[in-house]
């Protein structure tokens, strides 16, 4: 067994030391022999271009379509984390104001995705089966981020300015609530990055970026090493719900049911394996 804690509050060292030693010691486990041997988990990295997977609701009375698309970026750095931070508090408003407003999907999100130290960010969307194809809300995603580019060469650096100083706010504001200190310290043991003090450098970080380097950095995310998994969870229509409740032919829930069809088999790789599409992206181990 591994053993890690995390003790904070008003305690001293010694004490604190004195009281994880009697917790061990009830625990009376044996140490790693080899604690370079632990357990290595693999970080995926995404097929270049535009990876697939479609599926349908396991709730065949469901009608709500979801599209994820996941756009893998780069191994986690500080600066790398405050550049996609700033870039979707840029593209928050005017994405809803897109998608939502304009082109009346019913809901939309976007956020950083950290996942074993490989940065990235995402844009879900939901729609009704008999609304919108899952295939044109990909399509919307994609249209309002090349829109995005344009108007990221209109944004003017006061502008920017603005938005690191709201950056720097939420930093200072998540620094000072204890609850959320602990569960970001908790966060840091687990991943076993133990960066105690990293809303302290990614406040200092938010200073260094400027608006020319936002503009070059997000023209890198179309280039040739542009990885995306695009993931469609496709809902019922309710006309093909109606006739299987009258004939009686359908269970509520059903096991995962993959979809293929030729325009993402053309478009880009399809997976319909995820164990398999895993063990061959595997690319890059950190410890945990």
């Amino acid at each position: 067994m591994y053993f890690q804690c995390l003790v904070q509050g008003n305690i001293t060292k010694d004490f604190t030391i004195k009281i994880i030693q009697r917790f061990i010691n009830k625990i009376n486990y044996c140490p790693l022999r080899d604690a370079d041997k632990l357990r290595l988990i693999g970080v995926i990295e995404i097929s270049e271009g535009t990876s697939y997977c479609k599926l349908k609701n396991i709730n065949r009375t469901n009608v709500n379509s979801v599209v994820t698309n996941y756009y893998q970026v780069g191994i986690a750095t500080i600066e790398l984390s405050v550049l996609i931070q700033l870039m979707l508090m840029i593209i928050k408003q005017p994405l809803i104001n897109h998608l939502r407003t304009q082109e009346k999907i019913s809901f939309v999100s976007c956020n950083l995705r950290d996942i074993n130290g490989m940065l990235g960010y995402s844009i879900t969307a939901y729609t009704q089966a008999e609304k919108y194809t899952t295939e044109y809300v990909d399509q919307l995603i994609e249209g309002f981020l090349n829109t995005f580019s344009i108007m990221l060469k209109q944004f003017s650096e006061k502008k920017l300015n603005d938005i690191k100083e709201r950056l720097r706010i939420l930093k200072q504001y998540d620094n000072a609530e204890l609850l959320n200190e602990v569960n970001r310290n908790c966060s840091e043991i687990t991943k076993r990055q133990y960066m105690f003090d990293r809303c302290e450098k990614e406040a200092l970080a938010i200073e260094n970026v400027n608006i020319n380097m936002l503009r070059e950095w997000f023209g890198t995310l179309n280039a040739s090493n542009f990885r995306k998994l695009s993931i469609h969870v496709v809902g019922t229509d309710p006309k093909e719900i109606t006739v299987n409740a009258e004939n009686r032919r359908y269970d509520e829930y059903s096991t995962t049911e993959f979809i293929i069809d030729d325009t993402q088999c053309k478009d880009g790789h399809h997976i319909t394996d995820v164990d398999t599409y895993k063990n061959i992206r595997l690319s890059r181990v950190s410890i945990l």
